[in-house]
């Protein structure tokens, strides 16, 4: 990836009378990475009778980053990370099933972006547990389904206006989200969801323990409908 990046402070700007074109252009400078990623993944199946299925899952990732005009420091930095999970379903019921899941993983840090001291950005790890219950009714035409989660994150990336960044030591969320699949009418098919969600900074170095995570929507709802129209018929 190439890119020219530069930072400075704005003018004050009339939102009346907005001239951008006055605004002072930055001092950019060149940017040149080299990004490798390698993922190796193993999944399986384990099913207990007719009711009970187990997914464990094992992941080896491996990033190589190198700054390619960086001047001073160590241009390369490289992170494996070994990420397990594994999945838990019951099936009461034709119509029923439950589940549990856990998960650990990590974000890599985006190219170009420093701490206050030009060191570069670790990597964003995280840990999630989710509980749910679906249910189909109706011979299948209407479906719904309910979770809870619960996660856990650490060195979460947050933007400084003065140019770079910093990172949460870690921040937790859990909340709960609803969903309905259906067929309403011949073709018309709705699909409807909400979602509620709580965030805290758990561990931070910055006096923001306590605060919200940034970025988090609190309350999250969305309505879909398609209609398919039918094929006409022919004599």
């Amino acid at each position: 990836a190439d890119t020219l990046i530069g930072v400075g402070a704005a003018q004050p700007l009339d939102i009346f009378n907005p001239e951008h074109l006055r605004q002072p252009q930055p001092e950019a400078g060149p940017t040149r990475y080299d990004v490798f990623r390698l993922g190796l993944y193993a999944v399986d199946q384990i099913r207990f009778g007719d009711r009970v299925i187990v997914v464990p899952a094992l992941r080896w990732s491996r990033l190589e980053i190198e700054n390619r005009v960086a001047s001073s420091g160590d241009p390369r930095s490289a992170e494996t990370v070994v990420s397990p999970s594994l999945g838990l379903l019951t099936l009461p019921r034709p119509w029923l099933s439950l589940y549990g899941t856990y998960a650990q993983g990590f974000e890599p840090p985006t190219p170009g972006q420093y701490l206050e001291d030009g060191r570069a950005l670790e990597p964003a790890t995280n840990r999630a547990f989710e509980a749910g219950v679906k249910v189909d009714l109706f011979d299948q035409r209407l479906g719904l389904s309910g979770a809870a989660f619960h996660i856990s994150r650490t060195n979460v990336p947050e933007a400084d206006p003065r140019g770079f960044f910093r990172q949460i030591g870690e921040a937790a969320s859990h909340g709960l989200e609803l969903e309905a699949v259906g067929s309403v009418w011949r073709g018309l098919g709705v699909r409807g969801g909400y979602a509620w969600t709580s965030t805290e900074i758990t561990r931070d170095t910055t006096g923001s323990i306590g605060r919200d995570l940034p970025n988090a929507p609190r309350h999250k709802a969305e309505l879909w409908a398609r209609y398919r129209v039918p094929r006409g018929s022919s004599r």
